[in-house]
């Protein structure tokens, strides 16, 4: 009989043991489940801040894409601007030229019309002087 109390005390330790080793596994297992649920929100929360992230840099590229088209836009007719700006400047230039052979044709025929009109006067007074001289 003392050797079945001296198993019935072994197994008696034996399950002491397992017990406290399965305390602790429970234990364990319990805190495994808990930092499970900490990381498990920590997740849902960093997906959810990385979904906003994600929509408003989506915005953010729309916007700058509506922008580099603007700009594009804009630098199209930046470019038909300069060409009819080249256009005007050389039309301009050109009535510039006309302009000037005009004002030159006109101061000729100016230099001209006093020419006429000095020899009109000598004329005049040789009519006169002769009127004079002739016609007493």
């Amino acid at each position: 009989m003392a050797e079945y109390e001296n198993k019935i005390s072994l197994i008696s330790q034996e399950i002491e043991r397992l017990n406290g080793l399965l305390k602790k596994k429970v234990d364990e297992n319990t805190n495994l489940e808990n930092r499970n649920r900490t990381l498990a929100q920590d997740l849902q929360y960093k997906i959810a801040t990385l979904e906003t992230q994600v929509r408003q840099l989506t915005q953010e590229n729309e916007e700058l894409r509506r922008r580099l088209q603007d700009a594009s836009e804009v630098t199209r007719k930046l470019s038909e601007y300069d060409h009819r700006l080249e256009q005007m400047t050389n039309e301009i230039e050109r009535l510039n030229n006309a302009l000037r052979l005009k004002v030159e044709e006109s101061s000729n025929y100016e230099k001209r019309m006093r020419a006429l009109d000095d020899e009109n006067d000598k004329l005049r007074r040789a009519q006169s002087e002769l009127e004079y001289k002739y016609g007493q």
